[in-house]
């Protein structure tokens, strides 16, 4: 029987790539033996234009600025590619046979993938081999324009599960269903997992680490005096070529595996990511998030993360007080990961045949 993984697996982005192989590899794990697994490598025009080296439409007057981040974007892009290519098999969407898990990240955002119905498993036939595991809407509501053909779709599924709290409401409003709320599958693999995936380290000593999605002045002043404060260096993932906060070491085209040592390696995590958050929370780490500034409306994601965890209270939040720089008892967060991550991997095995 051969697997295959629906996903965002050329985007160039950590989450996405990250997620990508966690599922790669835990249904691997799970699989029948002989099982083929595979991503699906379906090309997606919409993702692929968001993530070039040079995005089409750049006008003449901005090619100067946007050819400085030429160098970077390239080994960063050279990177992922490594990483991808090494660590997972691709399968080739014209002869793909077998049952079809789309999943994870936000595969069920129209706005992320153009309206791509691929994700949606549109492509194959057999009902009884559409699968979903932890996928996202991310955004709180699918338009009503669009409701009752993508009730059709996710009413032809086999098996749903989802990442968040609100894309179970979604599906249960749209098909009567109801569908399991499983965890992202970067926390499918423990620390030690990804340890044996992560690069060498290059870093010497301790150090605050910066992972932003969009750098705001408030992340920006509240990690530089966290840094200040603990007497250690900033390092910053970004994809900014210039240093956008003051003192801060940047890491502008680091691979998915550079990514992983920076957060295992780090002292103190500080981002306002969802897959950051969540690789702080795998590896332990203290750490504090900033929700993305308003209206944004995937701010849910994260919530529903600190929520399961019992960690709100390292949000940061503008207007409000800074959270305190205190311990965070991980004894309790572990329970809580280890029951999910279980409860997770038997919804997975039930998919596979495992």
């Amino acid at each position: 029987m051969n697997i295959h993984i629906v996903t965002f697996h050329r985007a160039l982005n950590y989450g996405a790539v990250l997620q990508a192989y966690a599922l790669y590899r835990s249904v691997a794990k799970l699989a029948p033996a002989g099982s083929g697994v595979f991503i699906l490598d379906h090309k997606n025009s919409h993702i692929d234009q968001l993530y070039s080296v040079l995005p089409s439409g750049t006008n003449l007057r901005a090619l100067p600025a946007a050819s400085v981040s030429l160098p970077a974007k390239a080994v960063k892009k050279a990177r992922f590619k490594k990483f991808l290519e090494g660590q997972t098999v691709l399968s080739r969407e014209d002869n793909a046979e077998g049952i079809f898990i789309a999943g994870s990240d936000q595969v069920w955002n129209l706005r992320c993938t153009g309206g791509d119905r691929a994700y949606f498993l549109d492509f194959v036939k057999d009902n009884d081999k559409k699968n979903a595991y932890a996928a996202s809407f991310g955004a709180g509501d699918v338009e009503p324009r669009y409701a009752a053909e993508i009730g059709e779709l996710l009413s032809g599924f086999r098996n749903i599960s989802v990442r968040e709290q609100e894309g179970r409401r979604i599906v249960e409003a749209l098909t009567g269903r109801e569908a399991p709320v499983v965890l992202d599958p970067t926390l499918l693999l423990d620390a030690g997992e990804w340890g044996r995936v992560a690069s060498k380290s290059k870093f010497k000593g301790a150090y605050v680490l910066l992972y932003t999605m969009t750098i705001t002045p408030s992340i920006a002043r509240f990690a530089a005096a966290l840094a200040r404060e603990k007497g250690l260096p900033l390092l910053h993932i970004t994809d900014s070529v210039k240093r956008v906060v003051p003192g801060s070491i940047l890491k502008n085209h680091a691979g998915p595996q550079e990514w992983l040592r920076l957060f295992l390696d780090a002292e103190t995590v500080v981002t306002n990511s969802f897959h950051g958050t969540a690789a702080a929370v795998n590896f332990n780490k203290p750490f504090f998030t900033e929700l993305l500034p308003e209206p944004s409306k995937v701010n849910g994601r994260l919530i529903h993360l600190l929520e399961l965890f019992g960690l709100r209270g390292r949000l940061i939040e503008g207007g409000a007080p800074s959270p305190a720089d205190t311990p965070i008892d991980y004894t309790a967060v572990n329970i809580i990961l280890s029951r999910e991550r279980e409860f997770s991997l038997e919804y997975l095995r039930g998919v596979v045949g495992g």
